[in-house]
């Protein structure tokens, strides 16, 4: 009835899902989607239908927010390279997610290739050839850049195998 229509819409309402995403609950739904999909006492196996709903909808939001176009040139993030790299971050977390999923469930991949522009993360450094101050675990950063930019390099091997594995259409044998 009209009632749970209207505890439906405050749920939604509650984080504005329904209008323009936000920046902040865009990285709360990356967290518990990591969580969930990672976490211990999830279990040794956590089943990604579990997550795949969740990707979807984080995927949209960042479309919506515009992560998929590179913000090198916004007058509001280029000049801000802490918040620039975490924009990339951002999307190659959720391009990743996106393919992870697609090998472990069969689902079609969301995130068309030609969809986006943002560069991959690079490593920060200042004039004098130093990490950015903003850089708090210097081996994290690197590790964590090396290891999107070879995970990409591999990604782009991909989508002929996707093509393959997911076509309902052809007979198998």
């Amino acid at each position: 009835g009209k009632e749970f229509m209207d505890a439906a819409q405050m749920c939604m309402n509650l984080f504005k899902l329904l209008r323009k995403p936000a920046l902040p609950v865009l990285h709360c739904g990356l967290m518990i989607r990591l969580y969930r999909r990672f976490a211990l006492e999830e279990g040794d196996v956590v089943d990604p239908a579990d997550t795949s709903s969740l990707t979807g909808l984080l995927i949209q939001m960042a479309y919506g927010l515009g992560v998929n176009t590179d913000a090198e040139t916004c007058h509001q993030l280029g000049t801000y390279e802490m918040y620039l790299q975490q924009w990339r971050k951002i999307w190659y977390l959720l391009y990743f997610l996106d393919l992870d999923e697609a090998l472990d469930m069969g689902n079609t991949v969301l995130i068309d290739e030609n969809s986006f522009n943002t560069k991959l993360p690079s490593i920060p450094l200042d004039e004098y050839g130093e990490f950015a101050s903003f850089v708090t675990n210097p081996s994290l950063e690197i590790a964590t850049v090396e290891c999107m930019n070879t995970n990409f390099k591999m990604a782009l091997t991909l989508p002929k195998t996707y093509k393959y594995v997911n076509n309902k259409k052809s007979k198998t044998k």
